[in-house]
């Protein structure tokens, strides 16, 4: 039987400049080829506002499939740089027991002074238990951009990181750009997953979350 893959969409970029956002408007469900399900969360800038060439539509990064909207993605942000933003995002998806959830992500504000520091948490939500897995700066999250490496956390210990998507980032275009790949093996005690939830507990750093493909 070949593997079932669903997307959910999901972005904030806490590192880059505040920007006036509004607040989450509506849930969109849309069928894809690898079986995406979009979370349309209202009117956003496009992703090439700031990222250049960035991949859009059915794609993958580390060959796990992802559905990129083809045009103005929805983000959501989370942390204080800007009004709206939120320390909490929690995702609801269909309950269904899953093997692995795969994260495109990485950090804002990841300065060497967060090095071994937790920076938040994920919380994998399920109809028997629950799983938080710690986010610590150089363990499982880094810098966004090693666009100043002598200052920013570039390292990574975690196996189940890595990085799958190199560019630019269109703010200026001599600043790299960088996203990595979390994969999370979820254990069966955990029942069917209901709900991936992202927390922020550092008042500085952020955390950035570009879309979610749940495995069964």
């Amino acid at each position: 039987m070949k593997t079932l893959i669903q997307t959910l969409l999901i972005a904030s970029l806490l590192a880059l400049p505040a920007i006036a956002m509004s607040k989450p408007s509506r849930i969109i469900e849309r069928q894809a080829k690898n079986q995406a399900r979009l979370i349309d969360l209202g009117t956003w800038p496009n992703w090439d506002n700031f990222f250049v060439n960035f991949p859009i539509g059915n794609t993958a990064f580390g060959s796990i499939p992802f559905y990129m909207r083809e045009s103005n993605p929805a983000f959501i942000a989370t942390g204080v740089d800007a009004p709206g933003r939120s320390d909490d995002v929690s995702i609801a998806i269909p309950p269904e027991k899953v093997r692995k959830v795969h994260l495109l992500f990485n950090g804002g504000n990841m300065y060497l002074d967060k090095l071994g520091v937790q920076v938040g948490y994920i919380s994998l939500k399920g109809s028997k238990s629950s799983l938080d897995i710690p986010l610590v700066g150089g363990v499982n999250i880094r810098e966004w951009s090693p666009y100043e490496p002598h200052r920013v956390i570039n390292t990574l210990t975690d196996p189940n990181v890595r990085e799958v998507w190199s560019g630019t980032w269109a703010g200026w275009l001599t600043v790299p750009a960088r996203i990595d790949l979390y994969t999370i093996h979820v254990p069966r005690s955990l029942g069917a997953l209901e709900f991936i939830e992202l927390h922020d507990t550092d008042a500085s750093a952020g955390l950035n979350l570009y879309a979610v493909t749940i495995q069964k």
